[in-house]
């Protein structure tokens, strides 16, 4: 499945995550999160499940593209093949030059945290702490 981004009046084919044998984590303000890396095939596969089969609402926001807080690149065979990132109400991915994003439920983040292991609002709400402390 193929799904659209639209920036403005244009839209962008945002592909499918593909199916990766690593997946770097990563977040943007001072907090360590309780894993850098997924490499379990299981865990993996259920991750890109779950983001393929987020709904076709990826757009970039008028005001622009959100931030994400929690990234996640997935690799295969060391190659950089995409990424997913998370922020407090929202979830992104790229593609190519467009930054898309669609909205994120609670139901959404507790199914996104049983498949990565640990609670990402929590760590949201860390990383959210740390960017105000140092501004």
């Amino acid at each position: 499945m193929i799904v659209a981004c639209s920036l403005s009046e244009d839209s962008h084919e945002l592909k499918p995550q593909g199916e990766a044998d690593s997946i770097r984590l990563r977040v943007r303000f001072g907090t360590e999160l309780p894993k850098q890396e997924i490499t379990d095939e299981i865990q993996i596969s259920r991750l890109t499940h779950f983001i393929n089969a987020l709904p076709d609402k990826w757009s970039v926001p008028w005001y622009g593209p959100p931030v994400g807080t929690i990234y996640f690149d997935f690799y295969h065979s060391g190659r950089f093949i995409g990424n997913f990132y998370v922020g407090p109400d929202f979830f992104g991915r790229d593609a190519g030059n467009n930054f898309c994003s669609q909205p994120a439920t609670s139901q959404q983040l507790d199914v996104l945290s049983a498949i990565v292991g640990f609670d990402i609002r929590s760590h949201l709400k860390k990383a959210e702490q740390g960017a105000a402390a140092n501004p």
